[in-house]
């Protein structure tokens, strides 16, 4: 079993600044000003829009995702619902079935996979099956961050 010493973790700084981005460091930071973020939220999303802002709260989760190396990949219920997942970079296809539940990672068979995007093009995965673009994969399989998956147990 691996020890987890505290300075072998990764860490991302995050500074509350008063928007002017001037830091410049080699270690991994994000720069947001809180206050800003505290006027937003009290806005509502067409107001903000309207106004032009945006927040920065995307940007710090996307910094965590990748200081800790994860990715996000999909799964799909009968076609009708789809639901986000969290995984370490680089595991196998039945690594993340075991994120979805213990069963998907020990009967894992095969899984269909699609990118997002095509999905996305698509507007179905009936019509992804369809047109062929689905890929079924086995247990060698890397996901991607963005992979669209349904398992097959």
């Amino acid at each position: 079993k691996e020890y987890q010493f505290l300075t072998q973790k990764p860490i991302l700084y995050l500074l509350n600044t008063n928007g002017d981005k001037g830091l410049r460091s080699d270690i991994p930071h994000l720069e947001i000003n809180l206050k800003d973020e505290v006027d937003l939220s009290e806005l509502s999303q067409a107001e903000a829009l309207e106004l032009g802002l945006k927040s920065q709260l995307d940007q710090l989760i996307l910094g965590c995702y990748n200081i800790l190396d994860l990715i996000t990949f999909f799964t799909v219920a009968g076609g009708k619902e789809t639901r986000a997942w969290t995984l370490k970079r680089g595991l196998k296809v039945p690594s993340a079935g075991g994120v979805v539940h213990s069963d998907f990672e020990e009967r894992f068979i095969r899984a269909e996979v699609v990118p997002w995007q095509k999905l996305l093009e698509a507007n179905s995965w009936l019509k992804v099956r369809e047109l062929g673009m689905l890929k079924i994969v086995g247990h060698d399989y890397i996901v991607q961050d963005g992979d669209v998956i349904e398992f097959r147990i």
